[in-house]
């Protein structure tokens, strides 16, 4: 609505391109949360937003797209280096073409095809050879790093809090400056699931600490984002929400959605994300159908992007996400463990899979509808 005040035009499509972005990526994962949400494109006041109703999914989603392909069509490629971190072309098509795969139309995912494939090659975005090297807060805004939340210690007020949310319990300083929550736990399952040399597993999580007093302790924790800071919730580490293994797995999934089936070029993105970590190519079994390959490509994006919140939208994505579930509340230790009946859960239902309406929503306007089933 201000965009009139900036008198050079391509700066103003630059504005409104970072804007457009910022607002899609916010209405994009509210939408996968809660289902159809308020969808506020211009200034409304108090009393319009009493009255508001929710928009359909379908609705948020042409809104989503508009403001992506926008943004896609009119950010710089790149920036100086006084402002790296600012939404570029690449971000933009790295997060359309996953809006894009996951509103799920034939039509949207050809496109995300076409888009993924574009930021893949035309970006200059590469893996690095060391999955480490990714997170390292020495080398942050890398050539994999497309967009991230970015953090700075020296109690700035803009700090990380994830190191200590996420470090053991009573750890003193012994794994991070001021001990941590101990929040969001690896389980059993996510153990198990990396192969003893794979390069990612002592990245994104530790099985064990030494405290101060010199005792072991065998206890499973996120450490992929640690790094050394002198204040609590203080760290330096950026927060990575898009990098270009995840557009070459997700190139790989359109391709095996439009074809029906994987090709060589999806198969061999797939093979460059496991052969970075030092694990052996796919096999023939798992490349031989559509659903092979997508449960392989499936379980390569849980290995590849632990922690980094992206699995349970995977499985949203996938319609994957009731079976998955439930089978890991069947399997997993951590919730049948007969010393913690706490954690003991029921099997979930479809409807779970969104969030209900937080209840001071419907208290401030009842016209709000509830999702299904709360």
């Amino acid at each position: 609505e201000n965009l009139s005040v900036v008198d050079d035009i391509d700066l103003a499509a630059q504005y409104e391109g970072e804007a457009r972005f910022l607002r899609a990526h916010s209405l994009f994962n509210l939408v996968r949360l809660y289902g159809g949400v308020f969808v506020i494109t211009e200034t409304i006041d108090a009393s319009d937003a009493r009255n508001l109703e929710r928009k359909s999914i379908e609705e948020a989603y042409e809104v989503i797209i508009e403001d992506l392909e926008y943004a896609y069509n009119n950010l710089p490629e790149a920036y100086g280096s006084s402002e790296v971190g600012r939404a570029t072309k690449w971000a933009a098509g790295a997060e359309l073409g996953k809006a894009l795969l996951t509103e799920g139309s034939a039509t949207s995912v050809a496109r995300a095809e076409t888009v993924l494939r574009d930021v893949a090659t035309l970006s200059g975005k590469m893996l690095l050879d060391n999955y480490e090297d990714v997170f390292d807060f020495n080398n942050e805004y890398n050539d994999e790093i497309l967009f991230a939340v970015r953090y700075q210690s020296g109690l700035l007020g803009l700090g990380s809090p994830f190191a200590n949310l996420f470090s053991p319990l009573q750890s003193e300083n012994a794994v991070i400056f001021g001990g941590g929550d101990e929040l969001n736990v690896p389980t059993e399952g996510m153990e198990a699931l990396y192969a003893a040399n794979d390069a990612r597993a002592r990245t994104n999580f530790a099985v064990s600490w030494v405290d101060n007093s010199g005792n072991t302790n065998l206890e499973r924790f996120v450490s992929k984002y640690n790094s050394t800071f002198s204040n609590v919730d203080d760290a330096p580490n950026d927060w990575v929400i898009s990098r270009y293994a995840d557009v070459i797995l997700l190139l790989a999934e359109a391709i095996n959605e439009n074809n029906g089936g994987p090709n060589t070029e999806a198969i061999g993105y797939v093979d460059d994300v496991k052969l970075r970590a030092g694990q052996p190519v796919l096999t023939s079994s798992q490349t031989s159908t559509y659903f092979d390959f997508k449960l392989a490509l499936e379980e390569e994006r849980r290995k590849e992007f632990a922690f980094e919140n992206h699995r349970w939208f995977d499985l949203l994505r996938t319609d994957r996400a009731v079976t998955v579930m439930n089978n890991h509340f069947v399997t997993d230790f951590q919730y049948n463990d007969p010393n913690e009946t706490a954690f003991n859960t029921q099997p979930i239902q479809q409807f779970q899979t969104l969030l209900p309406i937080p209840q001071y929503e419907i208290d401030l306007n009842p016209s709000v509808a509830q999702n299904v089933g709360y």
